[in-house]
């Protein structure tokens, strides 16, 4: 999965990802106090579903590894680094960086950027139907999305107009259709808003089996 993360540009953002079976190694060596803070941990236990539990926590358990990396040098106890939500849901840290989670039920992904807003997302790749097509993209962006990616070129602007979506945040209501993509290449595009203004530069990568996306506002 880190095969999908090699876009990265350093200057301007870093990522991790953290699989189930990762998760799994390091639950069963270390208790759940050693991850989460106090509060934290109240809040994992007010989760009534397990399978929510555990996309919760590895979406925090990834964004705490990689906070340390970057911040820390790996060298802080990941209970003392705590991720708390706006009220719009987005994760924030204390820490000085934009930071960002995306996650399924078997992977989850973290990324920061101390410049930059940010917003990630990571799908599995799938066919996408014409009613969600017609819900989220423009008969143009279609195009040019098959043009540019082929057969992938529908889940991967699904991924992009969604890491843009999380990066954003203005407190206005949007919908993905609000959100106007143009590609650069096959690695980046721009998303534009329905006046024109460009928002943000999304990175994108893929392998056979998914795809993941980053958008760096004001890039």
């Amino acid at each position: 999965m880190n095969s999908l993360l090699i876009n990265l540009r350093p200057s301007v953002y870093d990522a991790m990802s953290i699989s189930q079976e990762e998760l799994g190694y390091l639950t069963d060596c270390n208790s759940l106090e050693d991850f989460l803070s106090p509060n934290e941990n109240l809040a994992y236990k007010k989760l009534t579903s397990l399978v929510r539990q555990r996309t919760w926590f590895m979406g925090r358990l990834v964004l705490k590894k990689l906070v340390n990396k970057v911040v820390y040098g790996s060298k802080k106890k990941l209970n003392e680094i705590e991720i708390f939500n706006k009220a719009c849901g987005q994760p924030y840290v204390k820490e000085a960086l934009y930071v960002s989670i995306t996650h399924k039920s078997d992977l989850a992904m973290a990324a920061v950027s101390a410049s930059n807003e940010i917003g990630i997302d990571y799908e599995n790749m799938k066919p996408v139907s014409g009613l969600m097509q017609r819900y989220y993209m423009t008969e143009e962006e279609i195009r040019s999305s098959l043009r540019v990616h082929g057969d992938k070129g529908l889940i991967i602007s699904w991924t992009i107009k969604e890491a843009a979506f999380k990066a954003i945040d203005d407190g206005l209501k949007r919908s993905l259709s609000d959100l106007q993509i143009k590609f650069v290449d096959t690695e980046s595009s721009h998303v534009f808003s329905t006046n024109g203004d460009r928002i943000a530069t999304v990175f994108s990568s893929c392998d056979e089996d998914s795809v993941f996306s980053c958008a760096i506002l004001g890039l």
